[in-house]
């Protein structure tokens, strides 16, 4: 599923931080099924720790079709390095076992 998640500077924000994600081969197929159903509908993807709502990020139109493909991601937004760093924390802390 789920095998890194770091905070990394934006390259589109100044100042701004992002959540850089990698998934292994099984989570890549999910990640790319659901991103393909819900991209430029404005739904969200909700992401859980211990039943707790922590992020939930949108997928873009440009993924209509075809979903986001290649086992990484990144979330965006208007975070800053402390906040990306917890989200990455949470989102590595929430992963499962290898």
């Amino acid at each position: 599923m789920l095998k890194d998640a770091v905070a990394i500077p934006s390259n589109y924000e100044n100042g701004a931080w992002q959540i850089s994600l990698t998934f292994n081969n099984k989570g890549s197929d999910l990640f790319t099924k659901v991103t393909r159903e819900i991209a430029g509908t404005g739904l969200a993807l909700g992401i859980f720790l211990n039943e707790k709502s922590i992020s939930s990020p949108t997928v873009d139109s440009e993924y209509q079709g075809k979903g986001i493909t290649g086992g990484r991601a990144v979330i965006t937004g208007y975070f800053t390095q402390e906040l990306a760093t917890e989200l990455a924390s949470q989102l590595r802390a929430g992963s499962l076992p290898k």
